[in-house]
Parts: structure tokens; sequence; C-alpha cells
């Protein structure tokens, strides 16, 4: 119990500071215990940040990937399911971890840990390669590795827009919820984006 007392206040500290501003003073004191504790369970400030993103991770739903297309009419539904999969993870209110993983992921982006390829290697690019996965089961094999790749980065692109300026959609949109209200519209939209053009796509778009 104590030490996931430990990891759920240094989840807080790294969401709202960042993980080189976090101090493990302040996780100390936020979860009411003493460095020795932190030492005993931890090997340090970069250890208990893995296990505090293994705990975040560690509820997120998998992503869907290409061996669940079967036919070239699988192709639309899976896409629809990786992109409303990956937008949910982030914006599930139910799910109180999503806002830590969001602000933590901010962080990162704007200044990388130490253990920054760490996370890219375990959790983003796995997400990458199942979109890739199931990209690649609508294209020819001979198609271009740069095209295949900027598919994946425009599908992944539109969905961290979402994913991460939810207050300035609604600042934009101020009509309630905008992602929330409009999921379906916006799943369908970001993987038209992303078929558009393939073969397979054009064949079954009024299916």
């Amino acid at each position: 119990m104590t030490k996931n007392k430990i990891i759920s206040a240094a989840l807080e500290e790294f969401a709202e500071h960042g993980y080189h501003a976090a101090t493990i003073r302040n996780i100390c004191k936020r979860a009411g215990v003493n460095i020795a504790a932190i030492n005993y369970h931890f090997s340090g400030k970069a250890e208990l940040y893995r296990q505090a993103l293994e705990m975040i991770f560690a509820v997120k739903p998998p992503l869907p990937c290409g061996d669940k297309i079967q036919s070239d009419a699988d192709m639309k539904s899976v896409m629809q399911d990786w992109i409303r999969t990956f937008l949910n993870r982030g914006n599930d209110k139910k799910v109180p971890e999503n806002l830590l993983m969001k602000k933590i992921a901010h962080h990162e982006m704007l200044n990388p840990s130490d253990v920054f390829d760490e996370i890219i290697e375990v959790y983003f690019k796995p997400d990458m390669l199942s979109l890739e996965s199931i990209l690649r089961k609508g294209m020819p094999p001979a198609t271009p590795e740069k095209e295949i790749k900027m598919r994946v980065f425009s599908v992944l692109g539109s969905c961290i827009f979402y994913f991460f300026h939810g207050r300035c959609i609604e600042k934009i949109w101020t009509d309630g919820d905008f992602l929330e209200d409009n999921m379906d519209m916006v799943v369908k939209h970001i993987a038209e984006q992303g078929l558009a053009g393939l073969k397979f796509y054009n064949n079954s778009i009024t299916q």
C-alpha cells in the first residue's frame, strides 16, 4: 500500500510539474512518507517515474492492429476502431488517469525526461506500429515506406490534435463538449482522411 501511495503521489507531482521540476521532497509530502520509504521501494527518481507510467498505461485499452482485417470491408471499421480507442484513452472522463497521462505527455513533448527514449519505445512506438499495420493492409506491397509513414503521421496528427487540445476546441466550439458530442463524426472524418485514395477505400466508400 505504501508503494502504491507513493506512485499515486508521484503521478500527481509529475503531471503538475513535469519530470525535471518534480522533486522527491514534494512526492514525499504528497504521499505522507519519508525519503527512506521511497529509497526502499525505488532506486531513484527515474525508476519511480517508470513505474508511475506503467501504472497509467496498464489501464489503457489495447489498440487494434492489421491482423483484425480479413477483407477490404474490414478496413474502414478497424481504422475507425483504432481512432476511437486512441481518442478515448485521453478523453474518457470516467478514467481519472487520463488527465494525468495527458499532462505528463505534454511535459514530455516540451521538455523530455531522462527516460524519453524509453517512453517512445515502450508506449508510443507500438501504437504507431499498430496503425501502420492497418494501413499496410490497404496498400500495395511495393508502396514506398515514406508514403506509409506519411499516412501514419497524418492519422496520428489528427488524433493528437483532439487528444491534447480539448480546451482550445471548447473555446472555439462553445456549444457543449465538441469531441464527446461528435465522436462518431470525428472518427469517421479522420478515418476518411487516412484511407483516402486507397483502392479498397474507393471501391467500398458507398458501402
